[in-house]
């Protein structure tokens, strides 16, 4: 959409790259940084008795008076720093200008890192010496006053600028010569700026009688202001801001300028065959306007040109009923002549036909214009755009159905990062990292030249809430400025898609039309005219969801059908939604998605496919997500969430922390909060919400017994994960009653709508160590109600599955009996400990006593228990510690003797808080045992932990054993 005027000498000298850009200080204000003002007033008020309103060279001048040049520049570098800032959406619009030339007086690096992300060649020009190094094959930057990293070439004092003649005499010799030739447009700097006022007069000097046009890019300036620049030779170009910040409004003049330089002298849409256009003349409006009434299925006369106005006739029949519109584009300002014009093309043969007028935006119409249009429709391009297809309506439809679900009262912002790649080996280089997505969509969406773009994440980490919301956010933007805002398209792929493939076209026109009401005549062919015009955002949701699911082909089918909204030339904004599992491994990932590789898929012509990663809540984010939740009862339950075990890592992702704060209540009131029950509560929901969803074709019960079979098989194995090429065998061993031929749609069911996640090389894991945990415990405790101790004989459980273990036998304490058999009279050593840990945690006294009783005479069970402890405690190798827990030989274990003194008094420290662990009777048991074996390395605090257990410690076996530690006069 075109939204300025823009002088033609401008888009003409750009066009053909002899455009040359000079940016001041006010461009990397948005990013952070003071501008001369706020620089030299920090410098000033270091300076007792500095006179007010001193020109900044004397006042830096003073500084280096009082306090030497060192301390003048490191306070500049300082307040300069730009470490922790990012070049803002205007640095990076600056990159697309096709200009070979940028000159700078600024000292910070945020254009070179503009450019250094755009991935565009370019030279820093600073020293003398850097002269010699000049190439018109890349954009020069040229730092005219220095840069931060050279200290020596900073130019900032009075005798600084006096200097820069004669220190860097080939550089500006050069420079000069340059600009001879050039059109120079100043961006960043205010009409008092001091800096600017010393170029007019460089370049006076260094230009002469042959010095070319310049520009000057002004806010709201003052008239005096305006007549004292043009005084100087500069044209001004004074933007009006609004309620927009300067930043806003120059980046939408500056990609303007750069659509109009691109564009400049190409043959528009509305030219006959072999016509030349007159070269003072720019045909965009009129050929945005005639090419969307054509997409709309208007017939168009031949239009008639006059300078500055092109004028036609579009008509079209429906419903029986012929509309007739007389159609006057103007380029420039629209004043009363333009609209007495536009009355005169009707004459009176057509009474019922409408006469509109379009300019580019609202503000070119005169006041005397508006007063003469009566029944004339005046607007501007963006307002045609609007009135035409009836967005109001669609996104007033789109807003109330957001509303609805109650996001905007709950929206956290979401963190992210954005991995950058080696693509010729397809390697990560490094990360970057965003506080707030929307904001750097926000910066893409604005930056020319980035079209589509993967969220990635894994489940439950707000993915669909950031699309409604996103698009939501744009709405309103659009309806409050659409001269200014894209409309938002968004499309869950999920509701939308059918079969085992997708069509693009069907898949825009069902949604717009069918589902959001959007008048669309022309179908697909309207909204392609739209999408080539910079006008939309495409909002893609749910990839993985698509019903699309027979195989890997149909995968990428649908990905090359869905890139087709990416058209290259054109300025396409596309967002896409994927959980990272649906691509089972990194490489798949990016081939897909980015085009890397292009065995998979073509996406040669498809410029700038990227890809970021949602990132979970930190605690601030859980803190602030609950505030909105649950208002003033926010931080109990935040509390609660830590109390309860690893629920604060789960509280991490959005969609669990939602759960978690809808359930936790619940399960306070009944009396039933543990950590078993809870988790059973979010797994069962999850999974009856995607079936009655219809994202999962699956059975709860089925998934449920994939869940607990893929769980205890990674466990037996000892791995955290399992390759996708087992899945399906798995899958197949877990349901023997379904046909083979579905085990392909329940692979991509379990892989997308699971809790499992994949890392880069393809293997899948539980979302959390946690998951894995309570399913295995689901499954013992089912084993444990059939009698069926097959399993607790195979491998030895961990503590963490024992306590889910328990919670789920506190509901039905009868199954205990058979736990108490095991215990007693189990086959092996494995049956008889993974029974001790369990009913130790119950914590029952009597219970305890049976256990501890076992382990005082079964030396098996007792030293795989204490493996088990030491492993946990100490966070060492299994092997490590079945060593150490080697029967006693003397003093002391045998495997102590060889460790050294820090390290007998870290094995000291950690059983000294072990022997305190309410969690585990038995533990506590063995820990003093142990704390026998190391006392002498730790005494005071093993002195500490015996009088405080010997005040909290109800189990007698060890009330005992703590005793005689007590009245022991000799450490052992």
């Amino acid at each position: 959409m075109s939204a300025y005027d823009m002088p033609l000498e401008l888009v003409e000298q750009f066009s053909h790259g002899n455009g040359v850009v000079f940016a001041g200080a006010g461009l990397s204000k948005d990013a952070g940084l003071p501008d001369w003002q706020g620089l030299i007033g920090r410098l000033a008020a270091e300076l007792p008795g500095c006179p007010s309103g001193a020109d900044h060279r004397d006042v830096a001048a003073y500084y280096e008076l009082e306090h030497g040049r060192n301390r003048l520049v490191q306070r500049i570098r300082d307040q300069l720093d730009t470490l922790s800032l990012q070049p803002t959406r205007v640095h990076h619009a600056l990159t697309e200008l096709p200009v070979p030339l940028v000159v700078t007086t600024n000292f910070d690096d945020l254009i070179e890192q503009a450019y250094r992300g755009a991935r565009k060649p370019f030279s820093t020009v600073t020293r003398a010496v850097d002269a010699g190094f000049w190439s018109n094959e890349r954009t020069q930057v040229v730092k005219i006053h220095g840069d931060l990293s050279i200290p020596e070439s900073i130019v900032i004092t009075a005798g600084d600028y006096e200097r820069i003649t004669t220190d860097r005499p080939a550089l500006i010799r050069l420079l000069g010569a340059t600009l001879q030739t050039r059109t120079v447009l100043f961006l960043g700097y205010s009409v008092t700026d001091p800096d600017l006022r010393t170029l007019l007069t460089q370049l006076r000097q260094e230009t002469g009688d042959y010095q070319r046009n310049l520009y000057s890019v002004q806010f709201d300036a003052p008239a005096l202001a305006v007549k004292d620049l043009e005084q100087r030779g500069v044209k001004v170009i004074n933007l009006s801001l609004g309620r927009r910040s300067p930043g806003d409004v120059l980046l939408t003049w500056l990609t303007e300028l750069r659509e109009r330089a691109a564009h400049h002298g190409q043959p528009t849409a509305s030219e006959e065959p072999g016509r030349k256009l007159d070269p003072g003349m720019d045909d965009r409006l009129s050929a945005e306007v005639m090419g969307l009434l054509k997409a709309m299925g208007y017939t168009v006369s031949r239009p008639r040109r006059s300078p500055g106005v092109v004028d036609f006739r579009a008509s079209k029949y429906s419903e029986g009923t012929q509309i007739v519109r007389w159609i006057r584009c103007v380029e420039g300002s629209v004043g009363s002549g333009h609209i007495d014009g536009a009355h005169a093309l009707r004459g009176g043969e057509e009474a019922a036909s409408e006469v509109w007028v379009i300019g580019y935006r609202s503000g070119v119409f005169t006041s005397q214009a508006r007063a003469r249009a009566e029944d004339t429709r005046i607007m501007s391009i963006a307002q045609f755009y609007r009135t035409m297809l009836n967005i109001d309506a669609y996104l007033a439809r789109m807003l109330q159905e957001y509303e609805e679900e109650g996001i905007d009262k709950l929206w956290v912002e979401l963190a992210c990062e954005v991995p950058q790649y080696d693509r010729m080996r397809s390697v990560p280089l490094s990360t970057d990292s965003f506080d707030d997505v929307e904001a750097f969509l926000d910066v893409w969406i604005d930056t020319p030249g980035r079209n589509h773009i993967s969220i990635l994440g894994d489940f439950g980490t707000g993915k669909t809430w950031l699309s409604r919301h996103y698009a939501a956010r744009l709405a309103r933007r659009y309806l409050e400025d659409c001269e200014h805002n894209r409309v938002p398209i968004l499309i869950s792929l999920r509701d939308r898609s059918h079969g085992d493939s997708v069509n693009i076209k069907e898949l825009i026109t069902d949604t717009l039309v069918n589902a959001y009401g959007m008048h669309l005549p022309g179908g697909y062919e309207t909204f392609q005219f739209l999408n080539r015009h910079d006008s939309l955002v495409l909002i893609l949701d749910g990839f993985d969801e698509m019903q699309a699911r027979l195989d890997d082909l149909a995968t990428v089918r649908n990905f090359d059908e869905l890139a087709k909204v990416v058209e290259p030339d054109a300025n396409c904004k596309a967002i896409l939604t994927c959980r990272t599992s649906y691509f089972r491994t990194d490489l798949e990932e990016r081939e897909v998605l980015a085009g890397e590789g292009l065995q998979r898929i073509n996406l040669k012509g498809r410029p700038n496919f990227e890809i970021l990663h949602l990132v979970q809540f930190d605690d601030e984010r859980i803190r602030k997500s609950l505030r909105r939740q649950v208002g003033d009862r926010a931080e109990g339950y935040y509390q609660d969430i830590h109390r309860i075990y690893d629920l604060g890592n789960l509280a991490q992702r959005p969609i669990l922390l939602s759960m978690i704060a809808a359930t936790l209540p619940r399960l306070v009131q009944q009396n039933t909060v543990n950590p078993a029950t809870l988790y059973e509560t979010y797994t069962d929901e999850w999974m009856r919400k995607n079936l009655v969803e219809q994202r999962s074709i699956m059975e709860s019960r089925e998934k449920r017994t994939v869940m607990q079979d893929l769980a205890w098989e990674m466990f037996r194995r000892e791995t955290a994960s399992i390759h996708y090429s087992e899945l399906p065998r798995a899958l197949q061993d877990s349901l023997t009653s379904r046909s083979t031929a579905l085990m392909h749609n329940y692979e991509h069911d379990v892989r997308t709508q699971s809790f499992l996640q994949r890392d880069n090389a393809g293997f899948y894991g539980f979302a959390h160590k946690s998951f894995m945990e309570f399913f295995i415990a689901q499954r013992i405790f089912t084993d444990i109600c059939q009698n069926y101790s097959g399993r607790l004989m195979d491998a030895q459980t961990s503590y963490e599955t024992d306590q889910f273990v328990k919670d789920l036998l506190l509901r039905e304490p009868s199954y205990m009996d058979t736990l108490i058999g095991w215990l007693n009279e189990g086959e092996s050593a494995v049956l008889r400990v993974n029974s001790a840990g369990i009913l130790a945690k119950v914590g029952e006294r009597g219970l305890v006593g049976d256990v501890i009783r076992l382990l005082d005479r079964d030396k098996a069970v007792r030293h795989l228990y204490l493996t088990a402890v030491i492993f946990r405690v100490l966070e060492i190798r299994w092997e490590a510690a079945q060593r150490l827990a080697s029967e006693p030989n003397g003093k002391r274990l045998p495997q102590l003797l060889t460790l050294t003194s820090d390290q007998l008094t870290t094995v000291a420290t950690r059983f000294c808080a072990e022997a305190l662990n309410p969690r585990d009777a038995v533990a506590r048991w063995l820990s003093f045992r142990l704390l026998e074996q190391v006392r002498d390395v730790a005494a005071e605090e093993v002195e500490r932990t015996l009088e405080a257990a010997w005040v909290s410690e109800d189990t007698e076996e060890t009330r005992v054993l703590i005793s005689q530690m007590r009245l022991s006069a000799e450490p052992r």
